[in-house]
């Protein structure tokens, strides 16, 4: 038979074991898990939010496929999450703008094959939302619109309102 003390070194070890397993449970931190969560949500005003990998600090986030006479184009934005001190992490964004490639297929399919293209980055769109993300890291809110730099991507905007004084001849 145990004696008493055997028994409650036991029961400690076990919810010493116990401790350490809930710590390994949750590995986040807070702080992580707010830039993370920061990161998101500012992609989320844009674009849909398609992939959030906690494991690896990435956001994927895609606009709808938008089309012209001729092809099918869309924007990709990813955000990274990487740490930059002790409990002090950063983002980082990508702004990829993106053709559907179709080719005939030599086999004669019925479909022929389409694949996503990356035609450049929108530097534009990715200063905006690092500085609606840095804004709100900080506690402010800012929405910034960002203005593609690819002409085939210009964001959706109303027309200009005409004046009486443009639509005056010149005296």
């Amino acid at each position: 038979m145990m004696s008493r003390r055997s028994i409650v070194c036991l029961v400690a070890f076990g919810l010493a074991g116990c401790q350490g397993f809930w710590q390994q449970a949750d590995p986040y931190s807070p702080a992580y898990l707010r830039t993370l969560e920061v990161a998101r949500s500012v992609l989320a005003r844009r674009y849909v939010v398609t992939n959030v990998d906690t494991a690896h600090g990435v956001v994927e986030a895609s606009s709808l496929v938008r089309a012209n006479i001729s092809t099918k184009y869309r924007t990709k934005a990813v955000a990274r999450v990487f740490r930059t001190g002790l409990n002090s992490y950063d983002v980082e964004m990508r702004v990829t703008n993106e053709l559907e490639v179709s080719e005939p297929s030599a086999m004669g399919g019925w479909q022929p094959p389409h694949d996503w293209r990356a035609v450049g980055f929108d530097h534009l769109a990715e200063a905006a939302l690092m500085a609606e993300v840095q804004a709100q890291l900080m506690g402010h809110t800012i929405t910034a619109t960002p203005r593609s730099s690819h002409f085939m991507f210009p964001p959706p905007s109303p027309l200009p309102l005409r004046t009486s004084r443009l639509l005056r001849p010149p005296v």
